[in-house]
């Protein structure tokens, strides 16, 4: 018999082949020019970036994401220097490529439910951040912007609403469980 102290098993949902098209689809609205995106985004509470462009683009606009999630890479492999000193608080977290792990999970719902945690922080995945757009559509609040990079197309901005935590929750149901 086996005694823990605590759980140390994590748990990745992954997406699987035949949905991975659904889930590299935009949803929201795809910018191309950028002086337009930072206008739209003056309209909005709070803002979560989630890509190091798209976070790279508003640091240099002095518009410091109250969440910022990047990898320090663009398109998987070049690598992005950023500025994360404008940043009050640095995680760090592991979060494979087409995975969102259950630890990621909880730290991203705590950091956006009490938001009181999460501003201005930056979290620096090791691994890969895209698919961490889906949780955070789950936890978002009315009036947050989720900016997320489209590869060679743009940069889209979707609103935290009822239809895309719908969409949110439609997806993750999709996504399959296995140990990490």
């Amino acid at each position: 018999m086996e005694i823990r102290n605590k759980l140390e098993v994590d748990y990745c949902f992954y997406i699987t082949e035949k949905d991975r098209k659904e889930f590299a689809r935009p949803y929201g609205l795809l910018f191309v020019n950028n002086k337009k995106l930072l206008n739209y985004l003056n309209s909005y509470k709070t803002i979560i970036s989630v890509g190091d462009y798209v976070t790279q683009l508003l640091v240099k606009s002095n518009l410091i994401p109250d969440i910022a999630i990047i990898d320090m890479k663009t398109k998987r492999n070049q690598l992005v220097e950023l500025n994360v000193d404008k940043f009050s608080k640095i995680i760090k977290i592991k979060n494979e490529a087409g995975v969102v792990r259950y630890s990621t999970l909880l730290i991203l719902k705590e950091l956006i439910v009490n938001s009181s945690n999460g501003k201005n922080v930056v979290i620096l995945v090791d691994g890969e951040e895209d698919v961490l757009v889906l949780p955070i559509s789950l936890y978002a609040e009315s009036d947050t912007a989720i900016i997320y990079g489209q590869p060679n197309a743009g940069s889209v901005i979707m609103e935290a609403n009822r239809y895309n935590k719908w969409r949110a929750y439609d997806l993750f149901s999709k996504l399959r469980v296995k140990k990490c």
